[in-house]
C-alpha cells in the first residue's frame, strides 16, 4: 500500500521506496544460505497448486482513499507505517527510520494526522479457492 507523497518534507524523498526495496532484499537473501534452496520463479498460486491445493486462484481488491483522510482513515494508515519501520530494522537508513517515526508520532508536528496529502492506495491480492461451477438438475 502506498500512502505518502514522494516528498513528505521529513527526511529524504521516497520514504516508502527504500523500505520496500529492503523487504525484497530480506526476502530473497535467506534463499542463498539454505541448503538445496531454489528460487521460485512464479506466483503464489502456482506454489499452492504444487503443494496439492485444488482450484487455487486470487482475488484483488482496490483500496483507493484520497486525501484528506478522516481520523479513522489516518489511524489505518498510521497502523500500516510501523511495518515500513520493521522493514528498515537493521538497515543503514537510520534517517528513514527517524522520518517514518516522526510521521506516526501524534505528538510530532510532522504527524500524518495533521497532513492533508496522505492517502491510501493499494491492490492487495489474496489467494482463494475458486468454487467449481454447479449444474442445475
Amino acid at each position: 500500500m502506498r500512502c505518502l507523497p514522494f516528498d513528505t518534507g521529513v527526511g529524504e524523498p521516497g520514504p516508502e521506496d527504500r523500505p520496500t526495496a529492503a523487504a525484497a532484499r530480506w526476502f530473497t537473501a535467506p534463499l542463498g544460505g539454505l541448503p538445496a534452496a531454489a528460487a521460485r520463479r512464479h506466483g503464489r498460486t502456482r506454489v499452492l497448486a504444487d503443494a496439492g491445493l485444488v482450484g487455487v486462484g486470487t482475488r484483488s481488491f482496490l483500496l483507493d482513499v484520497g486525501p484528506p483522510l478522516d481520523a479513522d482513515q489516518a489511524a489505518y494508515v498510521r497502523g500500516h507505517l510501523p511495518d515500513l519501520l520493521e522493514r528498515l530494522d537493521g538497515t543503514p537508513q537510520a534517517s528513514d527510520r527517524r522520518a517514518l517515526a516522526r510521521l506516526i508520532d501524534p505528538g510530532d508536528p510532522a504527524d500524518l494526522g495533521r497532513r492533508d496529502d496522505v492517502f491510501a492506495l493499494g491492490v492487495p491480492e489474496h489467494p482463494c479457492r475458486h468454487r467449481a461451477a454447479t449444474t442445475q438438475p
